[in-house]
């Protein structure tokens, strides 16, 4: 996905439980970023718009940084929202 230039990314871990669904919607209504929503479960986020050009999900378990790694980098402020159970 191209980066729009000087929007800022932001990686919200744990985006499909309840406070990274607010927190992502917060941002969705109030920001121009890019929202990077890593969840596990995509069918759950019902926050956001998932086909929005601003949002791209990262689906996966936090254990498993290397698919994506690129990603990651490239956020400017991580939202670590997300629990082990």
């Amino acid at each position: 996905m191209a980066r729009a230039p000087g929007r800022q990314r932001i990686l919200i871990t744990g985006a499909s439980g309840c406070v990274g669904q607010h927190i992502a919607s917060l941002l969705y209504r109030h920001s121009d970023a890019q929202l990077l929503l890593w969840l596990r479960d995509p069918a759950k986020l019902t926050a956001v718009p998932a086909d929005d050009p601003r949002i791209e999900l990262l689906v996966g378990d936090l254990r498993q940084v290397e698919p994506h790694r690129q990603q990651i980098a490239s956020a400017q402020r991580i939202i670590h929202t997300a629990t082990a159970w």
